[in-house]
């Protein structure tokens, strides 16, 4: 399941999808679903009629989150006074969820999508010298292409990943990521993603690096198999590059089963950690525009802000070690492949990323990162 970003590339299907139907309803997510899965021949007969709302929890925060973050307003957080807060019982099953996720990918052109993105790595970028590539990335939107590896390369760094880690990646997509932390760093590296079509370019990856303790599980991280969950020796960290935003709905069974695959010695000062990068909210009520445009589109029921992520963080006892918006980097991000799409003429593509990246510039939405220890003898009150 790997990248919210990777969702988008199912853009030519869904602008099909809303000239063939006059009945497409801005305010219902599952009536996109139901259009996107007859077009991919899925036969799918939950009746579910639900709209996208904010995780309804308020945000309690700890000393040690106060200086990383800019806090915002701690009420209730919703989309807007018009949409219906989720049906849980429509859509209570962690299964539902991970069916309509790993569905996507039957149809996606990779064609054009490989194009804009490159080979494997569908997340969002990170550029060092921010300030001076902002002002070249109309010139050289090939900027992109190093980006996104120098995520990767910045999440090995800040969590301290080394040749004797033990590395789970959640929604590790087609494996690029999941592999490049096991080259980079010669660590042992599982991949887990739940799309089929996924897991073919994962075992060819695979198979053409034999020299790396290299794996991949077809599997959910919202509910995982009992062979990452019994694994010894235990995972020294958690890796999810821009993925767990298809699963906000339950992020709190997706922490606890963290934890608990998670080492942990009360006399170390190196138990496990999670290093994620993730979308996330940043206002209160995002635009209708946002709604349409991303979330529904994207198919999220839920969308965790800035304090709710650090709240579950705590919740679950996980201590902030590093926290970091990346949201400048996530519109310079966008911008690039509107650029690439352009010039290859995927024109709905670049209008899609394009409008994107004015989510990020009037930062109704981000991207964060951050690095959190297992530490569940401390107090979080």
């Amino acid at each position: 399941m790997k990248s919210l970003s990777r969702l988008f590339f199912n853009n030519i299907k869904l602008f099909n999808v809303k000239k063939m139907s006059n009945n497409f309803c801005n305010s219902s997510l599952f009536n996109t679903q139901k259009q996107i899965f007859f077009l991919n021949k899925i036969h799918y007969n939950h009746e579910c009629n639900t709209t996208i709302s904010m995780h309804p929890d308020k945000s309690l925060y700890g000393d040690n989150a106060n200086h990383l973050i800019e806090t915002g307003d701690n009420e209730l957080n919703h989309f807007t006074a018009s949409q219906a807060k989720l049906d849980a019982q429509s859509f209570k099953k962690k299964r539902d969820l991970e069916f309509h996720v790993a569905s996507h990918y039957d149809g996606v052109d990779y064609q054009m999508v490989d194009s804009c993105w490159g080979d494997g790595n569908y997340h969002l970028g990170y550029f060092p010298n921010l300030s001076s590539d902002i002002k070249e990335y109309s010139n050289n939107y090939h900027l992109f292409d190093m980006a996104v590896h120098n995520l990767t390369k910045r999440m090995i760094q800040l969590g301290n990943i080394n040749k004797k880690s033990h590395v789970v990646d959640f929604g590790c997509g087609r494996g690029q990521g999941t592999l490049e932390v096991a080259m980079l760093t010669g660590c042992n590296a599982v991949g887990i993603d739940i799309a089929d079509i996924n897991m073919k370019y994962c075992n060819i990856r695979k198979k053409q690096h034999p020299e790396l303790q290299l794996d991949f599980i077809k599997a959910s991280f919202a509910e995982l198999p009992e062979s990452v969950i019994n694994r010894k020796p235990k995972f020294t960290h958690v890796f999810s590059q821009q993925s767990l935003i298809h699963c906000h709905e339950f992020i709190d069974e997706i922490l606890e089963q963290a934890s608990e695959i998670l080492k942990y010695d009360s006399d170390s000062k190196s138990n496990g950690k999670l290093v994620i990068s993730d979308w996330l909210s940043l206002v209160k009520n995002p635009s209708s525009q946002v709604q349409k445009d991303v979330c529904e589109r994207l198919e999220l029921t839920y969308i965790l802000t800035q304090d709710e992520y650090i709240e579950k963080l705590k919740k679950h006892h996980f201590t902030i070690e590093y926290y970091e918006d990346l949201t400048e980097h996530a519109e310079l991000s966008s911008r690039c492949i509107a650029q690439k799409a352009k010039k290859l003429g995927y024109l709905d593509y670049y209008n899609i990323w394009n409008t994107t990246a004015t989510f990020f510039a009037k930062r109704e939405i981000g991207v964060n990162l951050f690095i959190a220890s297992k530490n569940p003898k401390k107090s979080f009150s």
